[in-house]
């Protein structure tokens, strides 16, 4: 039989420097992670536009009450989304697409059924993390649909525009 020796792991300084750059880019990563992308993270006041298509106009008197600095709220899950700044009506259209001729046009419903396109201008005070704006927890983004209720209207549309202020 051979005489097998022991072979005990020695680490040196070298060992030991690589093991500590290890952990601390585990733990700068965990920190990123946990803190929903690190930098970045600041309060700002935005104004943002919520679009509102295909609103009958018997409604129009109801949203011709709404006035500058009435609350906007987020209907299903109750939040605050700010305060109104101004209040558009147009016309309804859609967009349609011809494919042979490769353009977009704007088509604009007769006045005859009645609806109307409604924009809402909201002002709040947000925050920015990695370029992404949060009201209140909830991600705010132009695309992204949005239940919402004024003191005089309940409604959904769509975030079409945001800028900071």
């Amino acid at each position: 039989m051979k005489n097998e020796a022991k072979k005990s792991v020695r680490l040196n300084l070298i060992d030991y420097f690589l093991l500590l750059v290890i952990a601390a880019a585990i733990a700068g990563m965990a920190y990123i992670y946990l803190n929903g992308g690190g930098g970045g993270t600041g309060k700002v006041e935005l104004e943002y536009t919520i679009e509102v298509s295909m609103v009958k106009n018997e409604l129009l008197p109801e949203i011709g009450k709404w006035k500058a600095g009435d609350s906007v709220t987020e209907s299903a899950r109750v939040y605050a989304l700010g305060t109104v700044v101004s209040v558009e009506l147009e016309d309804a259209y859609i967009l349609s697409a011809d494919m042979d001729a490769g353009i977009i046009r704007k088509e604009y419903y007769p006045k005859e059924p009645g609806f109307s396109r409604v924009k809402l201008t909201v002002r709040v005070e947000a925050e920015r993390r990695e370029g992404i704006y949060y009201v209140n927890g909830n991600k705010l983004a132009v695309g992204l649909p949005v239940h919402f209720r004024t003191p005089w209207l309940v409604g959904s549309g769509y975030y079409t525009g945001v800028r900071e202020i």
